[in-house]
């Protein structure tokens, strides 16, 4: 690796050192950016994505004065209740 290049203090390793230093660096934020701010701002951009989508719709909805040409969704009946008179008549 570099790191004994860079720890090194002989002349020879004087004259190198700004190359070793800049390609340890290089590779480390290169590696934090590929391994963690790149996934993040694509996340980022994703969720802007979706909001602005879903904001555009909401627009457009509310310019056509509703959801016309749509059918109502429809909700399911409750589940009838027996009666005490019905659990006894049930329970024999």
């Amino acid at each position: 690796g570099l790191m004994p290049l860079i720890f090194e203090k002989s002349p020879q390793a004087d004259f190198l050192l700004p190359t070793t230093l800049t390609i340890v660096y290089g590779l480390g934020l290169g590696t934090f950016w590929v391994l963690f701010l790149v996934p993040a701002l694509v996340a980022i951009q994703a969720d802007f994505g979706s909001f602005f989508r879903s904001f555009g719709r909401l627009v457009r909805l509310v310019m056509q004065g509703g959801r016309k040409g749509f059918a109502r969704r429809q909700t399911a009946e409750p589940a009838a209740t027996m009666t005490a008179q019905e659990t006894n008549i049930a329970s024999s």
